[in-house]
């Protein structure tokens, strides 16, 4: 059971049947629609100074934007790594 995000569990709302709490019955991955995960790509995008208009990330294959944020990652993985180890841990 999960905290309702209408009503912050006061139980006052019909998103929840007035119970404050949700419960799930499903991977709450399959709530996000395909709209809502492109929108979320476009604010990583836009974070790393890509915009999401005409000539930006609107304009980019999805290849492309897929591969960015699998390079963007893989360097921040390798850039922890190797802070790590300066710090000796």
């Amino acid at each position: 059971m999960y905290e309702c995000p209408v009503c912050g569990n006061s139980g006052k709302c019909d998103y929840c049947n007035n119970e404050g709490r949700l419960e799930l019955i499903q991977c709450p991955r399959k709530a996000i629609t395909n709209d809502i995960w492109q929108f979320m790509d476009y604010a990583e995008l836009y974070e790393k100074g890509i915009p999401p208009e005409h000539g930006g990330a609107l304009d980019q294959l999805y290849a492309f934007n897929y591969y960015c944020r699998f390079v963007w990652n893989e360097q921040a993985l390798h850039k922890a790594k190797a802070h790590a180890d300066i710090l000796g841990s």
